[in-house]
């Protein structure tokens, strides 16, 4: 009877650990989409600023004609 309680404690346990190592893999995945999705979210920003100061700086050019 021992060895049957060891034994079920033991498929307990080996079930919450394998169940902790698929949340860990899950939150993995998760925080390599998020971290892509940044890096676009920063990429857009730099591209918005560019543009921006683009069109600022062209509309401070003396050669540029104003209609």
């Amino acid at each position: 009877m021992d060895r049957d309680a060891r034994l079920r404690a033991f498929i307990e346990e080996y079930a919450r650990a394998a169940a902790m190592f698929d949340d860990v893999a899950w939150m993995r995945q998760s925080l390599e989409r998020m971290e892509l999705l940044i890096a676009i979210m920063v990429a857009q920003m730099g591209a918005a600023i560019l543009v921006g100061d683009l069109k600022i700086y062209r509309s401070l050019s003396p050669l540029t004609v104003n209609t």
